[in-house]
């Protein structure tokens, strides 16, 4: 059996931003520092970006499924499926020792996979909204059959979220259970985002006439929201310029932030006429494929982690999932930070990374393999779509053999026409105490669920360039 290839690069970083000491010697609170010499985020070869190791399981067009090699006993518990955005690059989710959310899996001893969309070329500005879900519908189906697994657990990250779960709305067949980190559901409280690209002043045909959308106008919109923060970050970090850690998680995210990628012309177009214009997911009229993804249809554990200070989804738009689907187990949590900040800041490691371990433990079933067969497994090749026998084609409904084999096809699923939304999701504030893990709250049913008020956290005093760095990237 032949060993997988084994990705042992770092990220290309493909942005080169003007040197960090541009900002001359400050005054005020950075009066007489400087800046360390030499220091430039963007091409420092000491930077260990990425650093779990991985190997590459399977490929389809320039996107490829990644497995993290496993560094202790693998719990018993079904493969996680990790879905980045398709906006910025996969690894925000790995980004350096000690701010990675794949390093604490692999260390909690989680299966865990992750679906790196690739940089897309020219002639991908034809690729549709229907083919990037029928792609992750083939990733789905690859860590399956590579886990040996009848279910997975699946966590979409930004856009990756909306992305997981329209799947999971299509093929609920498939999915364990469902988490959404700070991805948008309810376009129509995206905020400053969904006033930008209203219908009345914002053509996005026009837009992506030329080909694909380019990295540099993905940035411009999002810099747009922020834009005192491209300053205020380079000004605020005299502050803390010669504290090593500081500096360290600094320069990483000015890498993952600088390292933008094209998003395809056609999917882009749909992305933005369905869900923000006419936020298509809330209204129930969402189609791909020619298959309804009616997020009624969503029965398995849901969890939707929001960022308290989140200008690229706020709350409302992320809990729009919890308030669709008709899990008897959802639960929206709020953590302090921003939307990257979520994942790679100081609260991801105290409070996100515990709680997601510990709700995927307390929720996936057991693979259908004993844990040591997957942990003892040699990695397969790297192979194609067609050699998994995953069809490229229009993706066809489950079989009511197979939805009664996986106890959902007894009962209709999806909300009858004119059924009332549910109440809001019920609501956790994460605490932020020295904790192992994030406090666990136990579902209600739907008839005695109500809206929490939320308590506020203790949070610690953050330096401007700290909000700008964690709260302010796209």
């Amino acid at each position: 059996m032949i060993v997988a290839r084994t990705e042992s690069q770092h990220p290309r970083i493909v942005t080169d931003a003007p040197l960090a000491h541009a900002v001359g010697e400050g005054k005020g609170r950075g009066e007489g520092r400087t800046l360390p010499p030499n220091f430039h985020p963007r091409k420092d070869s000491s930077m260990n970006l990425a650093p779990t190791p991985r190997d590459t399981l399977f490929t389809d067009g320039t996107a490829s499924l990644y497995r993290f090699r496993p560094q202790r006993q693998l719990v018993d518990r079904a493969p996680v499926l990790l879905v980045p955005s398709m906006i910025n690059r996969w690894y925000v989710l790995d980004l350096r020792e000690g701010a990675s959310l794949v390093e604490a899996f692999v260390a909690a001893g989680l299966d865990t996979y992750l679906l790196d969309w690739g940089i897309p070329n020219d002639e991908d500005r034809y690729l549709t909204w229907d083919d990037v879900l029928a792609r992750l519908h083939r990733f789905v189906r690859a860590t399956k059959r590579f886990a040996d697994a009848k279910k997975i657990g699946l966590l979409g990250y930004c856009m990756g979220g909306t992305l997981a779960g329209i799947h999971t709305a299509l093929h609920p067949e498939d999915i364990a259970g469902l988490v959404n980190l700070v991805g948008p559901f309810d376009f129509a409280q995206a905020g400053m985002l969904a006033e930008m690209v209203d219908a009345r002043w914002f053509d996005p045909r026009a837009l992506t006439a030329p080909g694909n959308i380019s990295p540099k106008q993905m940035q411009d919109g999002f810099i747009s929201l922020r834009p005192t923060a491209q300053i205020s970050k380079w000004v605020g970090l005299l502050d803390k310029a010669f504290d090593p850690e500081f500096r360290d998680s600094f320069k990483a995210l000015e890498a993952w932030a600088g390292d933008n990628i094209p998003f395809p012309g056609e999917a882009y177009v749909t992305y933005i006429e369905e869900l923000y214009q006419k936020n298509t997911l809330m209204s129930g009229q969402h189609w791909v494929g020619g298959r309804h993804a009616d997020l009624g249809a969503i029965t398995c554990p849901v969890l939707t982690i929001c960022a308290s200070k989140d200008n690229i989804c706020p709350q409302p738009a992320a809990d729009g999932l919890n308030r669709m689907c008709s899990s008897d187990d959802e639960q929206v949590m709020v953590i302090p930070g921003g939307h990257v900040g979520v994942v790679v800041g100081s609260k991801a490691k105290q409070v996100t990374y515990p709680a997601l371990i510990e709700w995927f433990v307390s929720r996936l079933p057991k693979p259908s393999v004993s844990k040591e067969a997957v942990q003892s497994a040699v990695a397969e090749p790297v192979v194609s779509a067609e050699a998994v026998g995953v069809a490229p084609a229009v993706d066809e409904p489950a079989s009511e053999a197979a939805k009664l084999a996986s106890g959902e096809g007894a009962e209709k699923s999806t909300r009858p026409k004119g059924a009332q939304k549910k109440a809001p999701a019920k609501k956790v504030v994460a605490k932020t105490a020295a904790k192992k893990t994030a406090p666990k709250k136990e579902a209600t049913p739907k008839s005695s669920r109500s809206a929490a008020k939320p308590v506020e956290s203790e949070e610690k005093s953050v330096t401007p360039v700290e909000k700008a760095a964690l709260d302010g990237q796209a």
